[in-house]
């Protein structure tokens, strides 16, 4: 059984406030002076090498299957081996239209740590009419290997979904989301152990 230790990153900024720890998962919010929507940030571990993590978070294909509210993902271009241009479709409540957007997903790796960091870029692919682009959006998941095995996963995410979307949902969603998403990510790493 895994004991989750929430990390210094988590502890050390007091502007973040605990909005949910159940399940060995903890979720954090911060308001953002000037905007509606606030910064989420997730924490959790894993019983799982920092290899196998990474080649599951940089499985961009295959985002869908476990991130939450995603239906659709996979990769438009790559640059080189660290820098790759990821599109998803989001499955939002109605009545909200569904987003879209392409992410720059930059990944560098250490023996003990992963960045994976992303940031939108508007207007890559070809306008959709069904769906609204969501041009702002930036995080990371920082993976961190831990001295007796297993890993801790870092998530934050800072962004806008554009178009009209009323404040308190988001809000509600980017405490739901997260925690839904590393749940999922913590079963598909139940279902299928690796060393």
């Amino acid at each position: 059984m895994f004991i989750v230790t929430r990390s210094a990153l988590a502890l050390s900024d007091t502007k973040w406030e605990l909005q949910s720890d159940k399940e060995g998962i903890q979720i954090y919010t911060k308001d953002v002076e000037g905007a509606k929507f606030k910064q989420v940030k997730g924490v959790t571990n894993v019983p799982i090498s920092l290899e196998h993590l990474v080649s599951i978070l940089t499985d961009f294909d295959n985002y869908h299957i476990w991130n939450e509210q995603i239906t659709e993902s996979h990769v438009v271009s790559t640059s080189d081996d660290t820098t790759h241009y990821v599109y998803t479709m989001e499955d939002t409540p109605w009545p909200v239209q569904n987003r879209y957007h392409v992410s720059k997903m930059t990944v560098s790796k250490s023996d003990r740590q992963c960045m994976i960091h992303f940031e939108s870029v508007p207007d890559f692919v070809e306008k959709r009419v069904d769906a609204i682009e969501m041009k702002r959006q930036r995080g990371f998941w920082r993976l961190l290997a831990l001295p007796g095995g297993g890993c801790t996963i870092e998530f934050f995410m800072d962004k806008n979904p554009g178009g009209y979307v009323p404040a308190w949902l988001v809000n509600y969603l980017i405490i739901e989301t997260p925690f839904k998403t590393l749940h999922n990510l913590r079963e598909l790493v139940d279902r299928h152990p690796r060393p």
